[in-house]
């Protein structure tokens, strides 16, 4: 066995490891707009992405200027919460190719995999039952956005992680996720290695503006990343 570098893979949800087709943001699109605002699907993915969606719904809605109150932006967060579980029930939501294997790998080389999300916990929880993953099978740990005081871009949810798992040292963590919000939450982390990945809510040109340490298109490139073996067979 290969002995690791890194003790822990924290994965961002949708869009990294979980293909929901960007459902998230279209539902946050389409609640704005039938509240009559005047955002497009671009804007909700350059400033929402990643983050708690409480606080993307708020940061889009400051983007544009537009004054509002706390009551009218939890009642638009609580339709946003009713259209996505509706959504998520009844539409397929697959993992991306790779993502099992890659668990399984990282496991046998005693590394960690942790997840964490803008999600609150029954929605992130929801996606996982529609995957059928399961805690102490596919994954260590989940933690939530609703789980901590800040939400992406700051670091409480890996810091929490760290607290949970044992682990002291963010040099041996790796944070992969689809969003600017995740690459600036691993380097507040001051995680070992930080990725973006393309598969997500934002583009290679987006990500690079927040220079993480490594760019990918697809899962099946982080074994080479991480110098493990690229297919499960070759160690099992």
């Amino acid at each position: 066995m290969i002995t690791a570098k890194f003790k822990m893979v924290v994965f961002d949800l949708a869009g990294t490891v979980i293909n929901e087709n960007n459902l998230v943001y279209h539902t946050i699109h389409n609640v704005l707009v039938n509240a009559g605002y005047d955002v497009s699907l671009e804007t909700v993915l350059t400033i929402g992405s990643g983050k708690e969606k409480f606080q993307a719904i708020s940061d889009i809605l400051q983007f544009k200027k537009v004054i509002i109150s706390i009551a009218e932006l939890s009642l638009l967060y609580h339709k946003f919460l009713s259209q996505l579980q509706i959504s998520y029930e009844k539409l397929p939501v697959n993992s991306f190719p790779f993502a099992e294997e890659l668990f399984t790998m990282l496991h046998h080389h005693q590394i960690l995999v942790v997840f964490n999300t803008g999600y609150n916990r029954s929605t992130a929880e929801l996606l996982l039952e529609k995957v059928k993953w399961k805690p102490r099978v596919n994954y260590d740990l989940l933690v939530t956005s609703s789980e901590v005081n800040n939400g992406r871009p700051s670091p409480d949810m890996i810091i929490r992680a760290m607290a949970m798992l044992g682990l002291k040292k963010p040099d041996k963590i790796v944070k992969i996720g689809d969003s600017c919000a995740d690459i600036l939450e691993g380097h507040a982390a001051q995680c070992g290695m930080v990725i973006g990945i393309t598969t997500g809510a934002q583009q290679r040109e987006d990500l690079q503006k927040v220079k993480p340490h490594f760019i990918i298109d697809s899962l099946r490139e982080l074994p080479t990343l991480l110098n493990l073996p690229s297919r499960v067979n070759k160690f099992l």
